[in-house]
């Protein structure tokens, strides 16, 4: 455990290499177009979670497929960076990490992703190293669904809280949904019959998740907290460069402020999206750590 830090997360799922560019109009076909700025680092909804816990002042704990390729190599030095430690489940030397380019349109903060397939590659079993190291939340984003049941199994066991990074729906989330205790969900979240964020909120209570929360970009954000329904509103949003990462950082901002509130649901929720909106205002997912006003989210985290 790294010294002076009070609360340590375990996140669990996929890991990328992300390569973006911000640019003043996407190319079109058989066309060039000169980016305005570019960056390069990992990613993934457990990873960039992950980091984001750790910038706010937690331990965290990535388990996820990093590999032994090269670009697996610049993965692992930057997740040291940021005081992130690894589990990987595949330390494969020939396979090439997932990796997505990205252009980020600027003025609006859209952006638009390449990527491969991330389900090709299941691993069966969690370590049993896993089980033996200490954290007090646990975040699977669904991308490695058998693991994601495993391991939020246990926690459950040892009363450790479970949240669902749901970025959409997967084959299998029915079953993880046992395990949840906090749902984070996107827009996109849709499970089978539903064809709204009510509708996905209802299926979630039917579920029994205690804790419910729909991201919706710039419109507040749609929670309940065990059966209480409302909205957090989103922090003035000006001078946004790029949303890529927000939910992400959201998520891991999540965990630490549920853990340095004492479990306040809807206390954790807003200073989650204070930090995202923070993140925003900055083209790559790292930057906003550097944001002056970073620390006043997390001093009064608590009140």
């Amino acid at each position: 455990m790294k010294s002076g830090k009070l609360f340590s997360g375990c996140f669990l799922g996929l890991t990328t290499y992300d390569i973006f560019y911000e640019v003043e109009k996407l190319p079109g076909i058989n066309s060039k177009e000169m980016a305005l700025d570019q960056h390069a680092s990992s990613g993934g909804p457990a990873t960039n979670a992950a980091i984001a816990f750790s910038l706010v002042g937690g331990n965290s704990l990535l388990v996820s497929i990093i590999g032994q390729h090269p670009v697996s190599r610049i993965i692992r030095d930057d997740l040291a960076q940021y005081a992130v430690d690894l589990i990987d489940l595949d330390p494969d030397p020939t396979i090439l990490p997932v990796i997505s380019s990205i252009m980020i349109l600027k003025g609006t903060g859209s952006r638009s992703v390449l990527y491969t397939d991330t389900a090709k590659r299941q691993i069966k079993n969690l370590p049993e190293g896993l089980y033996r190291r200490p954290f007090e939340i646990v975040l699977v984003d669904g991308h490695q669904m058998e693991l994601s049941k495993q391991l939020c199994s246990f926690a459950r066991r040892e009363n450790i809280p479970c949240v669902l990074d749901g970025g959409s729906w997967k084959d299998g989330t029915e079953e993880l949904l046992q395990h949840i205790d906090y749902a984070i969900c996107s827009e996109d979240f849709l499970p089978p019959g539903c064809s709204s964020s009510s509708d996905a909120v209802s299926y979630l209570k039917e579920q029994a998740v205690s804790g419910i929360a729909i991201t919706r970009g710039e419109k507040p954000v749609l929670f309940s907290d065990q059966g209480v329904d409302g909205f957090v509103d989103i922090a003035n949003q000006s001078n946004i460069r790029s949303t890529l990462g927000a939910g992400d950082i959201f998520h891991g901002s999540f965990c630490y402020f549920l853990l340095s509130s004492g479990g306040n649901f809807q206390l954790a929720l807003k200073k989650a999206s204070e930090v995202a909106t923070l993140s925003c205002k900055y083209l790559d997912t790292r930057s906003w750590a550097s944001d002056p006003d970073l620390q006043k989210i997390i001093s009064g985290a608590d009140q």
